[in-house]
């Protein structure tokens, strides 16, 4: 279980350090013409695909972003136009950026995780919300509070500056902008002068006595145990503030938010920002210009009264090649003010599943395809069966191979990172590509092409029950 400091925290950081230049001794070769010819003409033939640094347009990529794109606008997503034509491969600055980007959100706790964290934390401040009438409070020189009949110092709470902040914008006229820059004892003359006449007008008792009648205005309290055994409040709210402390806020994200997300958040004991965060299982050598790669719920939420629990979806997106120019957009998706102590619990629950749901359109596609297991889905006992399928009914095919002799590729390819998900058949797809022997580039290109259109496929077509045994082995 990985613990967090008081403030914890994760950054998202895109940039990547640029490789030092260096120089090397220069070597000349002589070499023959005739044998410079048939180098040049080895080299020209042979079935290696371009360098990962030439410029080029990736068919299945491009058709991933753009896919992506027009499903991020239809959800309300405003994403940045990529800087090179969407579908571009990214460079090996890129492929090294994209690499270390998923190794990063490898690193970040579960959501689960991250849950345990605040619920400990919150636990040991032994939390109380105190109802009090502001008459019945007041200001120390020494910037502590105290309630009527509390004389003892040991009575008197801290106040924190949240916690003055919280006051005066509810009893004095100025707000706390004038206090900060008075003196500790004029500014407990100032509140005291402004707590004593925190008066209401009461609109039913006075409909009632056909005169205005008032009451003394109530106060919310939230207080906290401090190191030492002191307690401090931490921050002052109105009489009918809903406590929904961010320790309840994470676990309603834990528990509704599916998928593999991860947690990566900043909280200073007032606020917090919680970003759900998923991230693209893609192979980084098939990463392109326009892809979406990291996606997330982000929720914000304070315990201080100044906000309410504001859900929004988020996406990064690679708009160049070496993943270092990076968009990202937001839309809300609901918030939830703190009024309504029965129905918050509820609401917020509600605003995770709403938020989960959406999100998952476009990033269920990576988490899906890592968990889901092929040969349970179809009701096969062999991974070679799934690739038999898949290249019986011409959905994996490459010039010159025939069925047989594709099937043994992809499975030896699939022996080097064995597994059943969705993502492993698909990586030995790729894998093949890679390190097999084509007639050409352009076969391999192909074949990625090919493991691309499958990742977004709902069902493969894998019966192959009605193909001749001439078909199967030709």
């Amino acid at each position: 279980m990985r613990t967090f400091d008081d403030e914890i925290s994760f950054s998202d950081d895109t940039s990547a350090p640029m490789a030092p230049i260096t120089t090397a001794p220069i070597r000349v070769t002589t070499v023959k013409p005739a044998t410079a010819l048939v180098a040049t003409a080895t080299a020209l033939t042979a079935t290696t695909k371009p360098s990962q640094d030439v410029e080029r347009v990736d068919a299945a990529g491009a058709a991933r972003a753009t896919a992506d794109e027009l499903l991020a606008k239809s959800m309300g997503f405003s994403p940045a136009p990529p800087v090179f034509e969407i579908g571009t491969v990214v460079n090996s600055t890129g492929v090294d950026n994209f690499r270390r980007s998923r190794q990063d959100w490898d690193k970040l706790p579960s959501l689960p995780e991250l849950s345990k964290t605040f619920a400990d934390r919150i636990r040991r401040e032994q939390r109380e919300d105190l109802l009090v009438a502001a008459p019945l409070l007041k200001a120390h020189v020494n910037g502590r509070l105290s309630h009527e009949g509390h004389t003892s110092t040991s009575d008197h709470w801290l106040m924190s500056e949240r916690a003055m902040d919280g006051l005066a914008a509810r009893v004095t006229p100025g707000g706390a902008s004038y206090l900060k820059q008075c003196p500790m004892d004029l500014r407990a003359t100032n509140l005291n002068h402004w707590l004593e006449k925190a008066q209401l007008v009461d609109a039913r008792a006075s409909k009632k006595a056909g005169k205005e009648i008032t009451k003394p205005q109530d106060l919310t309290l939230r207080t906290r145990a401090r190191k030492g055994g002191s307690r401090e409040v931490f921050a002052v709210c109105g009489p009918k503030y809903a406590a929904f402390n961010v320790d309840k806020v994470v676990a309603e994200a834990a528990a509704g938010i599916g998928g593999d997300a991860r947690g990566q958040v900043t909280y200073d004991g007032y606020r917090m920002t919680l970003d759900a965060v998923f991230h693209s299982n893609i192979a980084p050598e098939n990463a392109v210009a326009g892809e979406f790669f990291k996606g997330c719920v982000r929720i914000t939420a304070a315990d201080d009264g100044t906000g309410a629990v504001k859900v929004k979806l988020g996406l990064w997106r690679n708009l160049c090649r070496n993943l270092i120019i990076v968009d990202f957009d937001t839309v809300l998706v609901g918030s939830r003010k703190h009024i309504g102590a029965a129905t918050i619990e509820v609401d917020v629950r509600e605003l995770m599943g709403q938020a989960s749901e959406r999100i998952a359109l476009i990033v269920g596609k990576w988490s899906e395809a890592s968990t889901e297991n092929v040969l349970s889905r179809y009701d096969l006992t062999d991974v070679d069966e799934v690739f038999r399928g898949l290249v019986l009914n011409g959905q994996i095919k490459a010039t010159g191979k025939k069925p047989d002799e594709m099937v043994k590729m992809l499975h030896e390819a699939w022996e080097r990172e064995p597994g059943y998900s969705k993502t492993s058949i698909l990586n030995a797809i790729t894998r093949a590509a890679h390190e097999g022997t084509w007639q050409s580039w352009a076969d391999s290109e192909e074949l990625e092409s090919q493991a691309g259109e499958l990742l977004y496929q709902q069902v493969w077509q894998l019966d192959y029950s009605e193909k001749t045994a001439e078909e199967i082995l030709a």
